[in-house]
């Protein structure tokens, strides 16, 4: 089970799609945002820029990549980002 505070989510976003939850196929980051979202609990998102320089080893590659892809995507048309 999923806990998110009711007082707000604060969420991370760099190059890494993160731990599969098994049985969803999601993150547990994508999953405690969709907790949150489906709650009305405020959202604050941090999305790393795609110009901060990692090294390749703390980059998602194939499907996990695509799935990260998606995951920004959403966040971008759902908050404010600049």
């Amino acid at each position: 089970m999923i806990y998110v505070p009711k007082s707000g989510y604060i969420g991370i976003v760099g190059y890494r799609y993160g731990s599969v939850i098994d049985n969803t196929g999601l993150s547990v980051t994508q999953t405690e945002f969709n907790v949150a979202k489906s709650a009305n609990i405020p959202r604050l998102i941090f999305i790393m820029s795609d110009d901060y320089s990692v090294k390749a080893k703390f980059i998602d590659h194939g499907d996990l990549h695509s799935k990260l892809e998606n995951f920004k995507s959403e966040l971008y048309k759902e908050h404010l980002t600049s």
